[in-house]
Order: structure tokens, then C-alpha cells, then sequence
């Protein structure tokens, strides 16, 4: 019976809501009441931040809801180059860490599983993909300067600076996304990551 309670609720959520994180802004745009977010089959995940209880984590999604509801800020570090599909080390390839960053005059994010940063940017190094803010290839490439070895660090700046040209033993082209890159509207690539983090985001 509890089963088929938890059923009759998750079908009363929109179709916007019921596949992804979403904000309590769009709860609203949506006729969802408040009180209907405290249901069982709704986890809060933050600071106006809400998630279907069955979600399957996927990076972008995640990062889509974050982006929407800090306008201020934008999505950066690992998350960034996971997003764009630029070349990490094996140790952080299939990371789901969850960075945001703000302009140093903002306090950092403070939100559970999300990883806030304070940073002097230029305008022109933040830029929305997809309706993502993100931070630019090569923006990622400086703000990862600190973590990665050099040896990683010249590899991520190698494929921001190379020449796309036609690998005739290979049978492919560089520039050509990898698997699991979804090509935005304006042409960069997405990642979709599948793997799951730590809560609140589970």
C-alpha cells in the first residue's frame, strides 16, 4: 500500500520534475505548492534545490540545476572539463565532483556536495553552453593548474591549442567528440557522466 502511495504521488509531478534536479522556482512556474515537495517521493537537496527520489545521478543534469539556481555563479573546475569532455587523467576521468565558482567579491558556495570556489574572472572566460554557465576550455585549463601534474596539465592545454586534422591511421578526427560527448547547440561538447556521488546528490 505504501508502494502504490509513493506511485500515485511520483505521477503527480510534472514531466520536468520528475526526470531531473530541479529548483523550487520552477516547482512554482510549474503549480507545484511547497507543501508537495515534502512528499516522500522529493528529497531536498539543497538551498532551493529539490531531486525525484528515483533520480539516476547524471553530471549534467546536476549541474544544469546548480547553475540555475546560483545565477551569480558558474560551473568550474573538474566539472567544467567533465562537462566539455577535455582530457583528464584516469584518477579524475570519471569524477561527478560538483564544482561552482563566484566572483572574489562573493562569499563561496556552501551547499552539501558541491565544492565552492572564489576566483578573479574575466567575462569573456565564462560563457553558457546549453544553458549552463561554464567556464571556458581554456579558463578550466588555469583553474586546474594547481591540481593536475604538468604532464596531465600539457595534455589538457594540448587538445584546447591543437589543429583538427584527419588521423589517416586512426580512421578519425581529433576534434571529433568521444563517446558520451552530446554536441550543444552551439557546437561544444557535453559529457553526460552516470556514475553516482556522495549526498546529497544520492
Amino acid at each position: 500500500m505504501g508502494h502504490n502511495a509513493c506511485m500515485e504521488t511520483r505521477a503527480g509531478l510534472p514531466p520536468r520534475l520528475a526526470s531531473a534536479p530541479f529548483t523550487f522556482d520552477l516547482a512554482r512556474t510549474e503549480g507545484i505548492p511547497a507543501s508537495r515537495l515534502r512528499r516522500r517521493d522529493v528529497i531536498h537537496v539543497g538551498r532551493g534545490l529539490y531531486r525525484p527520489w528515483d533520480w539516476n545521478f547524471d553530471l549534467e543534469a546536476a549541474a544544469r540545476a546548480l547553475s540555475e539556481v546560483s545565477p551569480s555563479a558558474w560551473i568550474s573546475h573538474v566539472t567544467a572539463a567533465r562537462l566539455r569532455c577535455q582530457v583528464l587523467p584516469s584518477w579524475l576521468a570519471d569524477s561527478t565532483e560538483l564544482h561552482l565558482s563566484k566572483p572574489k567579491r562573493l562569499p563561496s558556495a556552501r551547499r552539501k556536495g558541491v565544492f565552492g570556489h572564489t576566483l578573479l574572472a574575466e567575462e569573456d572566460e565564462i560563457e553558457t553552453v546549453d544553458g549552463i554557465r561554464i567556464s571556458t576550455r581554456s579558463r578550466t585549463w588555469l583553474d586546474l593548474a594547481r591540481r593536475l601534474p604538468l604532464r596531465d596539465l600539457v595534455c589538457l592545454g594540448d587538445q584546447i591549442i591543437r589543429i583538427p586534422r584527419m588521423d589517416l591511421r586512426a580512421g578519425h578526427s581529433p576534434s571529433i567528440p568521444q563517446p558520451g560527448c552530446v554536441p550543444s547547440f552551439c557546437g561544444t561538447p557535453i559529457c553526460r557522466a552516470l556514475s553516482a556521488p556522495g549526498k546529497p546528490w544520492t
